[in-house]
């Protein structure tokens, strides 16, 4: 929420376009900010379960590559 303080309105709108292109933004500072923060959270999540879909496949190919070396 640091980062919001201080922000000017032309700021939390470009924001909001990030968010929603194309549709006449809110003008509300509090919506929007509660939007963004929404928005960075989902990010975060799916962020996080990239990652531990992407470990997994590591280990899958770790895998494969030992049992290959076998024959």
């Amino acid at each position: 929420i640091e980062v919001f303080i201080g922000m000017t309105k032309n700021q939390i709108l470009g924001i909001k376009h990030l968010l929603e292109p194309g549709r006449t933004p809110k003008t509300d500072k509090i919506v929007i900010l509660a939007d963004a923060l929404r928005a960075l959270k989902q990010l975060k999540a799916e962020a996080q379960e990239l990652g531990e879909s992407n470990e997994k496949l590591r280990d899958t190919i770790k895998k494969f590559k030992v049992f290959h070396s076998l024959f």
